[in-house]
């Protein structure tokens, strides 16, 4: 992990959580964004917990599980990890068998319901890799969440987190959801 001061910082802060919250863990993109703040912008009664690191891979994620998420027992964990393995090049199918073994790891290790959030689509290896954890979701009883459309907007942290928010709320009918805004 290239910022250990991040997870000295996560560990204190995860001492004094409340339990049984929403965890956003990821790289680049979800590191730019004021998560909770938007939380409470949109008025979400849920607590939001923002655990995401610029630079942090999977395998960093992996690594320090406890502190990225585990220790706050979360009832649902939305991911964004991909940014940093597509500028290094990895390959599509390395960067899957990462992504499942970071998505095992939280299966057996808790019980919380887990999305993966597109990455934006900034080079081919980009749309590669969101096909693929697309169909990675579908087998492992993960929810994906294509995103992408919002990264092209004015206000791309806004726009994805709009469509975010509705999966962080409490499971909601067809009623609800259409009159959300």
């Amino acid at each position: 992990m290239k910022d250990i001061n991040e997870l000295n910082k996560f560990r204190n802060i995860n001492s004094v959580a409340t339990k049984g919250g929403i965890v956003f863990v990821g790289s680049d993109f979800f590191a730019s964004c004021a998560l909770t703040e938007l939380a409470q912008v949109f008025h979400l009664d849920e607590k939001v917990y923002d655990r995401s690191v610029k630079g942090a891979t999977i395998a960093d994620v992996c690594g320090n599980l406890d502190d990225f998420v585990l220790d706050l027992c979360p009832c649902k964990v939305f991911i964004n990890l991909g940014d940093v393995e597509a500028s290094e090049g990895m390959e599509t199918s390395e960067f899957i068998e990462s992504f499942e073994w970071l998505l095992c790891c939280l299966h057996n290790k808790c019980n919380a319901d887990i999305y993966v959030v597109s990455l934006a689509a900034k080079s081919e290896l980009h749309d590669r890799y969101n096909i693929a954890l697309k169909k990675l979701c579908a087998e492992n009883g993960c929810r994906f969440i294509d995103v992408s459309s919002a990264f092209n907007g004015a206000k791309p942290e806004i726009g994805v987190f709009n469509a975010i928010k509705l999966y962080i709320h409490r499971e909601l009918d067809f009623t609800e959801l259409m009159t959300m805004r």
